[in-house]
């Protein structure tokens, strides 16, 4: 999933996309996702901000980081 912050014209700040958008996205479970956004918010990578949408906190340094 970190795949989608090395995409071109994704920066720190962006809004994050919703669970069930990345359910949609990827084909699979709500509950797989919750434990890779817990994973990426564990990393620093995405935050939740204060009107309950997650955003981009940080962008990985090596692409291909997961």
């Amino acid at each position: 999933m970190t795949d989608l912050l090395g995409t071109k014209g994704v920066e720190v700040g962006d809004t994050f996309p919703s669970e069930s958008e990345l359910c949609a996205h990827f084909g699979v479970s709500r509950t797989a996702v919750r434990s890779a956004i817990a994973q990426m918010e564990g990393r620093g990578f995405i935050e939740m901000s204060p009107n309950r949408r997650r955003k981009i906190r940080a962008l990985p340094t090596e692409r291909g980081a997961s």
